[in-house]
């Protein structure tokens, strides 16, 4: 994060590395180390995984580009002696044998009502070894796009939008995985108003075109 230089030379910087361990399933065990940089201002947790080296490139990759899409706007703000944060942290939505799942949601405050962020997932083919970055790495056969697309359509029937429904095409990568399927997400003021947050649309395993064996344990 070599942009992250410009904002923290103005504050102190406190590193805690908290080694966690996380049990999931009856036998796989991952363990994983929190890193947190808070410097009254900025606050980031960032999860290392040091025995997936393509895992942990990713989770580099997007926090760099989630961070560096405010930083600016970060030290204008702060140099102007506004009120001025930011808080990036991750959630694990599954750790096993067979798919790793992550999603890292950033908040910016800048003054106003309220403050922006975004959410970013990232989804590990374990036994693949391979990073998950779209809707056609997770799904496959014909016609299961326009079956999610129906899907998602559904629900926003059913809540308040300030835009219509789109669509989304296999590239889309706003997912992440759970043991019983997977959610599709959409970021905020995309299609609904800030108060709905992130609206989410849950894919079960049984839907036809999902990929099963990500819902299977590995053989060992």
């Amino acid at each position: 994060m070599r942009r992250l230089v410009v904002l923290i030379t103005f504050l102190p910087v406190i590193v805690l590395p908290l080694n966690i361990p996380e049990v999931l399933g009856e036998e796989w065990i991952v363990s994983f180390r929190t890193e947190v940089l808070d410097t009254g201002i900025v606050h980031i947790e960032i999860p290392r995984f040091e025995d997936f080296k393509t895992i942990d490139e990713e989770i580099e990759r997007v926090v760099d580009e989630m961070w560096n899409g405010w930083v600016d706007e970060l030290v204008d703000n702060a140099k102007s002696g506004f009120r001025t944060s930011y808080y990036l942290s991750f959630e694990i939505k599954r750790i096993d044998d067979r798919v790793m799942s992550i999603v890292f949601e950033d908040y910016a405050y800048l003054g106003g009502a309220h403050g922006m962020g975004k959410r970013v997932a990232v989804n590990y083919d374990v036994r693949r070894e391979k990073i998950l970055r779209s809707l056609s790495d997770v799904f496959e056969g014909d016609g299961w796009l326009e079956r999610v697309n129906e899907r998602i359509k559904g629900y926003f029937k059913n809540v308040q939008t300030i835009a219509k429904f789109k669509g989304i095409n296999e590239k889309f990568g706003g997912f992440y995985i759970t043991k019983y399927g997977i959610v599709i997400f959409f970021q905020l003021y995309e299609y609904t108003p800030y108060a709905v947050g992130y609206p989410e649309v849950f894919i079960p395993s049984s839907f036809e075109g999902l990929r099963k064996d990500l819902f299977t344990r590995a053989s060992r």
